[in-house]
C-alpha cells in the first residue's frame, strides 16, 4: 500500500538582529518560531545531526477555542533516536494578520515571556539555558494562553520550533524541529466544566486538599461559587469532605460539579503495655507501642532519639513519643513509667535541749517497699530511733524484702537560747542634728538582763543621739545573749549639684535634657516633676519651664526650677552641588521643588527655596549655574549658587512602517524614512539590510534603520519587506522499501499567475519525477516572465515504517509500549528485541516491561525489511536517580534562605526540614521560594522533598551567624 502526503513548502529568509547597547546575555534570539517572516532553529543550528530523530508537539489546545477562556498550552520536545543532551524552544501566537493575539502568562520551568519591541511580537521561550533531558525522552514546558474577548472568528496560529542539542556549546551537530497548530476563535460555545485535578488530604484531620477545574466555552466573564464560599477556579487548603461548585457565564448558563476530597484514617498511637521500674533509680521499666489508622508502616521516635517500638531500659518518669506513618503524618503519644512504691524513710530529728546537753534524737519510720525492713545507722545502731546524740549529721540505710535500698540523712541541731530583743528607733527631724533615740525591750528573759551600748550607756533607752552607728550587747541570768546594731542617719539640707541643661536644637524639637546629682537629706529620694516627666534625669525635652521637688526618706523636701530655650542659629546647607533636569517631549525641563528639597537641607526644617531660573530648553543642554536662596523656619537665610545639569534622555523615533509586499521580480515602492525627536535628529542610517537599492530574497526581509539625536540617544526602526513567490505543493510517494526505486514526486504551483516550467537537478524536465529512490531532489522552476525559483524536496527512503502509538516509560506495574506497521504490503512479519535479545512476544503491544531499550525488526509481503528506533523504558531506580539529578538545592551552605531548582516536569507537594535524627522541625505545603529558615541554629540538617514522582532526601548546612 502506498502512503501519499501533501506537503506545503514555503521559503523564508532569516536575519539575526544583534542586540545593541546591552551587556546582558539573552539566548536564544527572538524571531525563530517558523512563523511568517521568521526562521527556525535550523537557521543557526546547522548542519543537522543525522543520528538524531525527534519532534516538538503542542498539547492542551482543544479543537475549538472560545473568547475569554484560559488554556494551558504544553510544549513537548521528544527524542526518538540518538542522545541529544538538551532541548530548547520558542513559540509565538499570531492571528491571520500575523499579529499577536491573546495574552501569555504563568510560564513554568526555565522559561519566560518576552515582548520584542523590534519584531512587535511576544514570545514564550526557554531563557538562561536549555533544559536537560536527563534519563527521560521528553522535556515539557507550559504556559497559560488567554483568548481575547473581542476577536471572534479570528484564526489563531500557534508556531513553535525547538532544538535537540548535543551539549557541545556550538551550533553544529544539533537537530531543529518545528510544528504549527491553527484554530478558529469563536464566541462563547457551550459552557463545559471538568475536574482537572483533585489532591486528597495527606494526613487525617489536616487541610491539604486541593481541586482545580478545566473550564471551556461559555460567555465571559465567568463566575465560580463553591460550597465553602470560594470564588476562584482552583481551591486549596481543603479538609476532607464534599465540595460543590457552580460555574455561571454572563448568559446565566450554569454547570454544577461535585467533588469528594478523601483522607486517610487519623493516625492513632497506642500503648500496648507498660511496666514500671522495680527499685529507686533503676532503668528497667518497659513499654510496647503500636499505632492504627494513617498509612502503615509506622516509625517511633523517643526523646533520647531511640526508634524502637519496644523498650526495656526506661527509668521512671514521663515520656512523649513521636509516631510518624509512611505518609509523613505525625502524632504524639504521652506515657508514664511508674516506679513501684519506693521505700520512704520518713526521717526526722529532735535537737538537744540546751547547748552542750548532747540529748538529741534521730529517727526513721519506714513505709512503702516490701516489709520487713533492715535499718543500719552510721553509728552502728539498727533500731528505728537513736538517742543521746550530739549535734551533727546522721546517715541511715534502709533495705526491704525485695532487696531495694534507700539512704537518707538527718541533722540533729544544737540547743538554743530564747533571749530576743525588740528595737525601736527615732531618727532626727529635718531641722536638727542630735535628736535621735534608741529603745530596746526583752519579752522573755531569764531573770535580769544586763545591757551595754557602744557609747557606754547601760539603760534600755538612749537619747539625744547624733548620726552614727550604735551597737547593743545584752545577757540574761541564763547566760543567753543578744546583739544588734542600729544606725542614726545624718540630716541636712537637700541640694542639687552638677546641674547641666542641654537646650533643644530647634523650636518644636524634643532633644533637650536636664541632668544633676542629689546631696544632703536622707536617701532614698523621690522626685516629683511638673509637668510630669517619666525619669529622674529626663531627656527628649522640648523648650519650656520644668519644676522639680525632691523628697528624702524623712519626707524633707527641696524645690528647683529649670528653663529650656530653643536654639537654632544654623544656616541651611546645600547637600548636593548639582541637580539633573530632564527635557520632556516638548524640549522643556523644569526643576521641581521636590528636587530642591533633596539638594538643600536644614537642621530644623526649610521654609522656602528659590532659584533665579528653573525652566530650561534644548539650547541649554549641559551645566547651567543659577543663584539659589534658601530660608529655614527660624529665619536663617542662605544665598548661594547651584549647578543645573540639563539632560535629554528621550530617544528619537522612526515612524512605524507597514509591511511592503511585492512579487520576486517586480520593483518596490520604498518609503521615505521619517523621524521625530524633542530636540532634533543628528543622523539616520541603515544599520542592517539592503536598503532601497538592494536585492531582496524570497520571503520576509528586514531593513533595520538607526536614528541618533544630538544627545546620543538612539533607537531602531524595522521595515518588513515580504517578497512573494508561487506556493509549491508536492505530492510524494515514498519507495515501497529502502533501496527501491518505485517512488515519485509531483509538484504544482496552484497560485502562479503564469505557466511554470521545471527542470530537476538530475536533468529531467516537467513537474513529475518517477521511479526514484528516497533522497533530496532540487527543482529549478521559472514562470513566463523569467522569474525562477529553487526548491529542495525530501522524499522518505521507505513507505514501510514502525510507528509509535504510545509509550509509558515507567510505573509500578512496569512499562508499556504500543506500535503499528504502516506503508508496507500486508501480511507482515516482525520480531521484538530487548537490547539484542529476541523476545517471545508476538503482539504489537507490550506490557509489564522491565527497564531497558526495545526495538522491532519487521518485513512486509514484498520482502522489505526495516528496523525501528530504540524505545526506552526506564525503571524505578532510574526514576530515583533522575529525581536526584533534577532537584537541586542552592546555596548550600545557606544563610537561612534556601532555593529549590527542579525540572518543570516535577511537581513539589511538600518539603520537610528535620534534624539528623529525622525529627521534623519545619514543614512547607506546596512551598513558596525561597524557603525561609528563621530561628534554626547553625548546623547540618536533612530536607525531605515529596513530589508527584517520588521523594528524595538531601543534606543541607545552615550558617546564619
Amino acid at each position: 500500500m502506498k502512503k501519499r502526503n501533501t506537503l506545503l513548502y514555503t521559503l523564508f529568509a532569516t536575519i539575526t538582529l544583534i542586540a545593541l547597547f546591552t551587556n546582558q546575555y539573552v539566548a536564544p534570539d527572538n524571531g525563530y518560531t517558523g512563523a511568517p517572516g521568521e526562521g527556525t532553529c535550523a537557521s543557526c543550528h546547522a548542519p543537522a545531526n543525522a543520528n538524531f530523530a525527534g519532534q516538538v508537539q503542542l498539547t492542551g489546545i482543544p479543537d475549538q477555542l472560545y473568547a475569554g477562556q484560559e488554556y494551558k498550552v504544553n510544549i513537548e520536545v521528544r527524542k526518538f533516536r540518538g542522545n541529544p543532551a538538551y532541548a530548547g524552544f520558542e513559540m509565538v501566537v499570531l492571528d491571520q494578520n500575523n499579529q499577536d493575539i491573546g495574552t501569555l502568562n504563568q510560564p513554568t520551568g526555565v522559561s519566560g515571556i518576552i515582548t520584542d519591541r523590534t519584531l512587535l511580537r511576544t514570545y514564550f521561550k526557554n531563557v538562561i539555558h536549555p533544559t536537560d533531558f536527563g534519563n527521560d525522552s521528553v522535556v515539557t514546558w507550559s504556559v497559560t494562553w488567554i483568548a481575547p474577548e473581542n476577536q471572534t472568528n479570528a484564526t489563531v496560529n500557534f508556531y513553535a520550533t525547538a532544538i535537540l542539542a548535543n551539549g557541545d556549546s556550538t551550533v553544529l551537530g544539533d537537530l531543529a524541529v518545528k510544528t504549527q497548530l491553527s484554530r478558529i476563535l469563536t464566541e462563547g460555545g457551550p459552557l463545559s466544566v471538568e475536574i482537572a485535578n483533585v489532591t486528597n488530604v495527606q494526613c487525617g484531620g489536616d487541610s491539604t486538599g486541593a481541586i482545580s477545574l478545566l473550564v471551556q466555552g461559555g460567555t465571559a466573564p465567568l463566575s465560580y461559587q463553591w460550597s465553602n464560599g470560594a470564588t476562584t477556579p482552583d481551591i486549596q487548603s481543603l479538609p476532607a469532605g464534599d465540595y460543590t461548585v457552580t460555574v455561571t457565564d454572563s448568559d446565566t448558563s450554569q454547570v454544577v460539579k461535585t467533588v469528594t476530597i478523601t483522607e486517610p484514617a487519623n493516625l492513632v498511637p497506642q500503648i500496648i503495655s507498660v511496666t514500671g521500674v522495680a527499685c529507686n533509680g533503676q532503668d528497667n521499666g518497659s513499654a510496647t507501642l503500636g499505632a492504627s489508622g494513617g498509612t502503615p508502616p509506622y516509625q517511633f521516635l523517643w526523646p533520647d532519639a531511640d526508634t524502637s517500638r519496644i523498650r526495656n531500659d526506661l527509668a521512671a518518669g514521663d515520656y512523649i513519643v513521636l509516631v510518624v506513618d509512611h505518609a509523613d503524618c505525625a502524632a504524639t503519644l504521652p506515657l508514664t513509667i511508674e516506679a513501684n512504691v519506693f521505700i520512704q524513710t520518713n526521717a526526722g530529728s529532735i535537737a538537744e535541749s540546751t547547748p552542750g546537753a548532747h540529748d538529741g534524737i534521730a529517727y526513721v519510720t519506714p513505709s512503702g517497699g516490701t516489709p520487713p525492713y533492715l535499718i543500719v545507722w552510721n553509728t552502728g545502731a539498727n533500731t528505728d530511733t537513736i538517742r543521746q546524740l550530739a549535734p551533727g549529721t546522721y546517715t541511715v540505710v534502709i533495705g526491704d524484702l525485695s532487696g531495694c535500698l534507700v539512704q537518707d540523712s538527718v541533722i540533729v541541731g544544737s540547743g538554743t537560747c530564747p533571749l530576743a530583743g525588740n528595737i525601736s528607733v527615732v531618727q532626727p527631724d529635718c531641722g536638727t542634728g542630735n535628736s535621735g533615740s534608741i529603745s530596746v525591750t526583752f519579752p522573755n528573759p531569764t531573770g535580769q538582763v544586763t545591757i551595754r551600748w557602744s557609747n557606754g550607756d547601760t539603760t534600755p533607752t538612749i537619747l539625744n543621739l547624733s548620726p552614727g552607728t550604735y551597737t547593743l550587747f545584752a545577757e540574761d541570768e541564763g547566760t543567753c545573749t543578744y546583739r544588734d546594731t542600729v544606725i542614726i542617719q545624718s540630716t541636712g539640707m537637700i541640694t542639687l549639684d552638677s546641674v547641666r541643661l542641654k537646650h533643644p536644637q530647634c523650636d518644636g524639637t524634643n532633644d533637650g535634657s536636664i541632668s544633676f546629682t542629689i546631696n544632703g537629706g536622707v536617701p532614698p529620694y523621690r522626685l516629683d516633676w511638673s509637668p510630669d516627666l517619666p525619669t529622674a534625669t529626663p531627656d527628649s525635652l522640648a523648650a519650656g519651664t520644668y519644676i522639680l521637688t525632691v523628697f528624702d526618706a524623712n519626707n524633707c523636701t527641696s524645690q528647683d526650677t529649670f528653663v529650656l530655650l530653643g536654639d537654632d542659629n544654623t544656616l541651611p546647607f546645600i547637600l548636593s552641588p548639582s541637580i539633573e533636569a530632564y527635557l520632556d517631549a516638548n524640549g522643556i525641563a523644569q526643576v521641581t521643588f521636590a528636587q530642591l528639597q533633596e539638594a538643600v537641607i536644614d537642621n530644623c526644617g526649610l521654609d522656602t527655596i528659590t532659584l533665579s531660573k528653573n525652566t530650561f530648553s534644548c539650547s541649554e543642554l549641559g551645566s547651567q549655574q543659577v543663584a539659589l536662596t534658601a530660608r529655614d523656619l527660624a529665619g536663617n537665610s542662605l544665598n548661594d549658587s547651584i549647578t543645573i545639569v540639563v539632560m535629554d534622555t528621550i530617544k528619537p523615533v522612526i515612524q512605524p512602517f507597514d509591511t511592503l509586499t511585492a512579487n520576486r521580480c517586480t520593483g518596490l515602492n520604498y518609503p521615505q524614512i521619517l523621524t521625530q525627536d524633542n530636540c532634533g535628529v543628528d543622523t539616520v542610517f541603515l544599520l542592517q539590510g539592503t536598503g532601497p537599492d538592494g536585492s531582496f530574497t524570497v520571503g520576509m526581509n528586514l531593513d533595520v534603520y538607526q536614528v541618533i539625536d544630538f544627545s546620543g540617544n538612539a533607537s531602531l526602526g524595522v521595515l518588513p519587506i515580504f517578497i512573494q513567490r508561487p506556493t509549491l505543493v508536492a505530492d510524494l510517494t515514498p519507495p515501497s522499501c529502502s533501496g527501491r526505486t518505485d517512488g515519485s514526486i509531483a509538484i504544482d504551483f496552484p497560485d502562479a499567475a503564469t505557466t511554470i516550467s521545471t527542470i530537476w537537478g538530475n536533468g529531467q524536465t516537467g513537474d513529475t519525477l518517477k521511479n526514484i529512490p528516497g533522497g533530496s531532489y532540487i527543482a529549478f522552476s521559472a514562470d513566463t516572465t523569467g522569474c525562477f525559483f529553487r526548491d529542495t524536496i525530501v522524499l522518505d527512503s521507505s513507505a514501510f515504517q514502525v510507528v509509535l502509538d504510545s509509550i509509558r516509560a515507567e510505573s509500578p506495574a512496569g512499562g508499556y509500549l504500543a506500535v503499528h506497521l504502516d506503508g508496507g504490503s500486508a501480511p507482515y512479519e516482525f520480531q521484538w528485541f530487548k537490547e539484542e535479545i529476541a523476545l517471545a512476544d508476538t503482539s504489537l503491544i507490550l506490557d509489564s516491561l522491565a527497564a531497558g531499550r526495545y526495538h522491532m525488526k519487521a518485513q512486509d509481503d514484498t520482502g522489505c525489511k526495516i528496523t525501528s528506533d530504540d524505545f526506552l523504558i526506564t525503571g524505578t531506580s532510574a526514576r530515583q536517580s533522575w529525581l536526584e539529578q533534577n532537584i537541586t538545592l542552592y546555596p548550600n551552605p545557606n544563610n537561612g534562605r534556601l532555593w529549590i531548582r527542579n525540572d518543570q516536569r516535577v511537581i513539589i507537594h511538600e518539603a520537610v526540614l528535620t534534624n539528623l535524627l529525622g525529627q521534623p522541625l519545619q514543614r512547607w505545603i506546596t512551598p513558596s521560594l525561597p524557603l525561609q529558615l528563621p530561628g534554626i541554629s547553625d548546623g547540618s540538617y536533612l530536607l525531605k522533598i515529596n513530589t508527584d514522582q517520588g521523594s528524595i532526601v538531601k543534606q543541607i548546612i545552615i550558617l546564619q551567624h
